[in-house]
């Protein structure tokens, strides 16, 4: 699919196909419905391969290309192609609906092109095929002429991005399986491919379904044109961002807002208002999971869900919405809150307008309900769980992974939740809850209430599939870290949970400050009652995320700060923090991030905090420095007092003199600026009588044109456009000689000198008041301070005129005879007009009311 831009990028990508390529090609490109297209024949001189305007209905097939009339829709039915006269989408062909046939006809055999084109059709396609388990390749848009369409799609939707001489081979060797590469030879490729994404990225992909895997590996080795798994592992050592795109790849799970409208409706009708009753009830913050929720569309629907469902009272409440995946990429389009119109497809119009905001033909998600989500990385085969939530929200996630990780998930889920908490998997989801933590409440959302023992956090059960290892072996991803390192608080016994270092638990405990440990993760290792009492963590909090337990704490700056330590540019000093206290007084602390230990590549693993309460000197800093206030603002009353007395009378005159030259220069220009109004007016008259003479010219050219061939119509048209617009071009410039004229007698009467300067300084026009009183050989003037003395360069009028400053300025020049020195009042605008960046002086002889002044 193709807008804007796209007959010349659709020439290039057909001329890249080879002749024999093995499969159907259909192309939606908008055109305009009210002429014949002609991209037929032009494709047809460009493409090896045949091709085909649609009338009808026509069998798909290999080799051909089919294209679409401009005013018709097209879809794919049972390997046909065909066209509809009617639909409500707009323009037309809809890329959409192009896709959305296609992919429900052949599923993970399809390929979706998106190629230069403005607005956003072609996005609900493209994520109707990635549902389908099919490809999508867009053309790269920082090499498209309308970039709009392709940047439209989320990057959890788009397998491949390449220029347009790419997109062509590419699909060859997908389409022809030459490109495909074959199994490795031994499973320690792979193996070492996913040891790889473990150790760095912290990602244990060897507990997902591996055909699955194996399926998005292939893509991506197609994707850097590489032919093996091997050669793939080292185009991955030599070009370490591909490791995120694998990551990425992996991961894709297609979303949109309210995807099952009628999950959204038992929600909203049965789970919802108990929840936002019992925190309403229980005067606790109501706390929602969305786990795995790439780039944000479903915990954005449940933010909107509860706005509608609270209303007014949605300030008294506070609502927090964690929202996790593992795709940095998803995470980061998501927290933008921007969508285009295509993904609000299927949302009421009554909740884009409350809940939306139209930004440049896209949709952003308004303040309101953004506030109430928080994005966060979040790995459920690694990671602890977030405490105290009500409900968790996990849909075609879990589907995705290996039977032991898939418990794990679960066990996370009941230690999560609180008593009588929801867990919601949808339809998709195959898993069923541990018995003794949940009872089904629905069967057809397969929605869950926990009830029963709240199972102990492990830190990450999946059995490790690394070399010799046993089945029964258990890998727990921790940092190494050193003996004597802060980090060994938080150790694990054999069963894998967490048990605290007593020892040091002690010695923290009595440090009058407050000291937190974390890892990579940002996980907590260990923590003093400082801490805990300061930022609100009443729980053991061993193994929990710090970022989202610390009350009060900008989350983004502390994200912020710890990674930049964790990137050696530590430590990292952050602004004072205000932190709301049960008692009213707001608590002001000062945190700093060390770095702790690190391992044998110099990397670091953990990371310190310390906590400083800094509220005393943040008080009697405010409380000294409200008092000098006070003091300085009475010492000011007493000299205003005094000053005011002897100096009212002359204020009076001298403001009563001002105010009388300040009426009379109106006045003048008032006067002045009727004059160039009245001169502008008659241009503008005889413009319009111009444009009234092109438009007749037009119609004219319009009915010659309707009697001669399409091309040799376009090119007369072109050639009479061109004389056209070259006349009325010459009659403009006469008329702005003309202004130009008018232009230079007005100035040539203005009593005041006028002084028009470019941004390198030089002279660009002056009025004959100037040249009388200022001009010299060189065409400037030097000007002097009220003292005499001359002003610095940068400070004279004529150089901040040239860098567009707006200003008033008075200064003196120096004369002979009776005039030996005379003030002028420079008044300087910034000018950006006809190419000419700079400035305009507007110059006045003051000498006279300068003297009065000196002897007053």
């Amino acid at each position: 699919g193709s807008s804007a831009g796209g007959i010349e990028a659709l020439g290039t990508l057909v001329a890249g196909l080879p002749a024999d390529f093995p499969a159907p090609i259909v192309i939606a490109q908008h055109l305009d419905p009210n002429h014949q297209s002609h991209l037929a024949e032009i494709l047809g001189r460009k493409s090896p391969l045949p091709v085909r305007t649609v009338d009808d209905t026509e069998a798909l097939e290999h080799g051909v290309i089919f294209v679409v009339p401009s005013n018709r829709h097209v879809e794919i039915t049972d390997h046909h192609v065909g066209v509809l006269a009617n639909g409500p989408e707009r323009p037309k062909p809809s890329v959409d609906r192009l896709l959305i046939t296609a992919a429900a006809v052949f599923g993970e055999r399809l390929i979706a092109v998106i190629l230069t084109g403005s607005g956003s059709d072609g996005t609900a396609g493209a994520r109707a095929v990635k549902e389908a388990d099919g490809m999508v390749i867009i053309q790269d848009p920082d090499t498209a002429a309308y970039p709009s369409m392709p940047r439209s799609l989320a990057p959890t939707t788009v397998d491949i991005a390449a220029s347009l001489e790419q997109i062509g081979p590419i699909l060859a060797d997908i389409v022809s399986g030459q490109s495909a590469p074959p199994d490795p030879t031994t499973d320690d490729t792979l193996r070492d491919i996913l040891d790889g994404v473990h150790t760095r990225r912290g990602i244990d992909f060897s507990t997902y379904k591996q055909q699955t895997i194996m399926r998005r590996l292939r893509r991506r080795v197609t994707a850097v044109g590489v032919s093996t798994f091997d050669d793939y592992r080292a185009y991955m050592a030599e070009h370490p961002e591909e490791e995120q795109r694998l990551v990425s790849s992996f991961l894709i799970n297609v979303t949109r807002f309210f995807r099952d409208a009628t999950l959204f409706d038992h929600l909203r009708e049965q789970v919802l208002p108990k929840l936002i009753t019992s925190a309403r009830e229980g005067g606790h913050e109501l706390r929602l999971w969305s786990a795995g929720c790439a780039t944000g569309e479903e915990a954005y629907s449940l933010a909107i869900l509860i706005a509608d469902l609270l209303g007014n009272e949605r300030e008294a409440m506070d609502v927090r919405i964690f929202a996790t995946d593992l795709d940095e990429d998803a995470l980061a389009f998501a927290r933008r809150g921007t969508y285009p119109a295509a993904a609000l497809e299927n949302v009421p119009s009554e909740l884009v307008e409350r809940h939306f905001i139209r930004q440049d033909g896209d949709y952003q998600v308004n303040k309101g309900v953004r506030s109430m989500v928080l994005f966060g990385h979040h790995d459920l085969g690694q990671r602890p769980s977030f405490p105290n939530i009500d409900m968790v929200l996990c849909r075609n996630v879990l589907i995705y992974f290996a039977q032991e990780l898939q418990l794990r998930a679960i066990q996370l889920f009941a230690h999560a939740l609180n008593d009588g908490g929801y867990l919601v998997l949808g339809k998709s989801e195959t898993p069923r809850p541990m018995a003794d933590s949940f009872t089904q409440v629905d069967r057809t959302f397969r929605v869950f209430r926990r009830d029963g023992p709240r199972p102990r956090l492990p830190i990450a059960q999946i059995p490790a599939r690394r070399g010799n290892a046993s089945s029964g072996d258990v890998q727990h991803v921790r940092p190494a870290s050193n003996r004597n390192d802060l980090a060994g608080h938080a150790q694990s016994t054999a069963d894998g949970f967490y048990q605290p270092n007593h020892r040091l638990e002690h010695r923290l405990r009595a440090l009058p400050f407050g000291l937190v440990v974390i890892d990579r993760r940002y996980d907590i290792q260990a923590i003093n009652n400082a801490a805990r009492s300061w930022l609100g963590i009443h729980s053991i909090a061993l193994g929990e995320d710090f970022i989202h337990l610390a009350e009060g704490v900008s989350s983004s700056s502390l994200r912020s700060a710890i990674n930049a330590v964790i990137h050696g540019d530590g430590p990292v000093h952050l602004d004072a923090e205000t932190i709301d206290t049960t008692t009213g007084d707001p608590r002001h602390l000062a945190l700093t991030c060390y770095p702790d230990s690190m391992n044998d590549e110099g990397i670091v693993e953990t990371v310190v905090i310390s906590i400083v309460d800094i509220t005393t000197v943040i008080n009697d800093r405010q409380d000294r420095g409200e008092d000098l206030g006070r003091l300085q603002d009475e010492n000011i009353r007493l000299k205003e007092s005094t000053a005011r007395l002897g100096d009212a009378n002359r204020h009076l005159l001298r403001a009563n003199q001002e105010l009388t030259d300040a009426v009379e220069d109106l006045d003048e220009q008032t006067d002045t600026l009727r004059v160039a109004n009245e001169s502008l007016q008659v241009g503008t008259e005889e413009i319009e009588t111009l444009n009234e003479e092109l438009q007749s010219t037009n119609e004219e050219l319009e009915t010659l044109n309707e009697e001669t061939q399409a091309t040799v119509e376009e090119l007369n048209a072109a050639n009479d456009d061109l004389e056209t617009k070259t006349v009325a071009l010459r009659e403009l410039a006469e008329r702005h000689a003309t202004g130009q004229s008018h232009l230079s007698a007005i100035l040539a009467n203005m009593g005041d000198a006028v002084l028009v300067v470019a941004r390198d300084g030089s002279v660009v026009r002056t009025n004959l008041a100037y040249d009388e009183w200022l001009r010299d050989d060189d065409g400037v003037f030097l000007p002097l301070d009220e003292q005499g003395n001359p002003l610095p360069p940068h400070a004279t009028p004529q150089h901040r005129a040239a860098r567009g400053e707006t200003f008033q300025q008075v200064f003196t020049m120096t004369g002979e005879g009776d005039d030996a020195r005379r003030w002028f009042e420079a008044t300087g605008r910034p000018v950006n007009t006809d190419g000419i960046e700079g400035g305009v002086l507007v110059i006045r002889d003051i000498t006279d009311r300068s003297l009065r002044l000196l002897q007053n």
